[in-house]
């Protein structure tokens, strides 16, 4: 991990319901005592975060109906990281504004490339694939404006199987940019990539001098062009290539479905906490305030598989994968067993022995000891 990833959890589990929840036992019949910040004391523009120095200590006990358990009763907030409590604008899932000079999503970075995702991918290949990025740095709009300057762009890139290695392409021009002012867009392509691997990529861009330097006596000083980075690298983007089998394609097609759900949860605020299209895993036919992690990988599947169907519950899916020789993590054993980018991970996340949590793996780090 670099030291940009200032939000990584301990635990690099990509979870298939994309907000760990924590298990809460019912208080009594219908209700649930549940672990909520006090929001008059910890979330004081309203915007559904207790603010990011909350500490886990300072939650209150509340109880809750099944309806209210994943977000919390009214007065009170389920998760934190607000980085601005006094503007309601500014929160971990808000999208970042246009030259505003603010944190907007509250992930260290000020007006950086933002990333588009989409169901399928940007023309992934089995060697390579497209990103595709909003401009929202004034200065990124200055250099392309200059008649002195050029834009240019350097993509940073690792395999999830090993973040510990990190490859960056040459700074190179950028050719792909659609001028519309505050809706600029452009289009970066990575090729020369491993087949059927998941990966993650980021990209900085640069503003390079158009004209060389000469001296008095007409020489020139340099043939390089000069290039400096403009404003701060983008997020990491994370996709997956293609494969030449049927089924290498549809483990493709799982994983880039359920990377784009993630995005509209955690960047787009449509879906899971606070969802503004759907609360919590209702899009995935999931009720309100259910632990919706089943749903959604079974709906993400679903989507893409026709033998996989919908299995909304923990209990049907293992033993979908049991019959088809799944290649599942053991949590009891602590150890992979040849599991595949796309597969069904059973997790217990409490220790007791017994599993309660659907993940969907994209890889396993071989330099962190961890699971994606």
């Amino acid at each position: 991990m670099t030291n940009r990833d200032y939000r990584a959890l301990p635990a690099l589990i990509f979870v298939g319901a994309m907000l760990m929840v924590l298990m809460a036992q019912p208080a009594h019949a219908g209700t649930y005592d549940i672990q909520c910040w006090k929001a008059s004391l910890f979330d004081l523009d309203n915007d559904g975060y207790a603010d990011m120095h909350a500490h886990s200590d300072d939650r209150e006990s509340v109880v809750a109906d099944a309806a209210e358990r994943l977000n919390c009763p009214a007065g009170y907030v389920k998760a934190r990281g607000d980085c601005d409590d006094n503007n309601a604008k500014v929160h971990p899932r808000q999208y970042e504004m246009f030259g505003n000079g603010i944190d907007d999503n509250c992930n260290g970075l000020v007006d950086e490339p933002q990333i588009r995702y989409f169901p399928n991918g940007a023309a992934n290949t089995s060697a390579g694939f497209t990103m595709k990025y909003y401009v929202r740095d004034q200065a990124v709009l200055n250099a392309f404006q200059s008649p002195f300057y050029s834009l240019s762009y350097m993509i940073e890139y690792q395999e999830l199987s090993n973040t510990a290695q990190t490859f960056t392409t040459p700074v190179q021009e950028l050719t792909n940019f659609s001028n519309y002012g505050a809706h600029s867009r452009f289009d970066v392509r990575l090729s020369g990539l491993k087949a059927n691997t998941v990966y993650r990529a980021r990209v900085q861009l640069y503003r390079t001098a158009r004209f060389q330097l000469w001296d008095k006596r007409n020489k020139r000083i340099s043939a390089i062009p000069r290039s400096y980075p403009i404003g701060d690298v983008s997020e990491w983007y994370y996709t997956s290539t293609d494969g030449e089998t049927k089924l290498e394609r549809e483990r493709t097609d799982v994983v880039l479905r359920g990377l784009y759900e993630y995005f509209l949860s955690e960047h787009q605020a449509l879906t899971g906490y606070r969802g503004i299209n759907y609360l919590d895993g209702t899009r995935y036919g999931a009720d309100k305030g259910e632990l919706w992690c089943s749903e959604f990988y079974s709906w993400a599947v679903g989507t893409q598989s026709l033998a996989m169907g919908h299995r909304s519950n923990i209990s049907s899916l293992l033993s979908f994968f049991s019959a088809h020789f799944a290649r599942v993590f053991s949590p009891s054993q602590n150890r992979l067993e040849k599991a595949a980018r796309g597969d069904y991970l059973a997790l217990d996340t409490n220790d007791d022995g017994d599993t309660n949590h659907s993940a969907m793996f994209l890889a396993y780090d071989d330099a962190l000891g961890a699971m994606w």
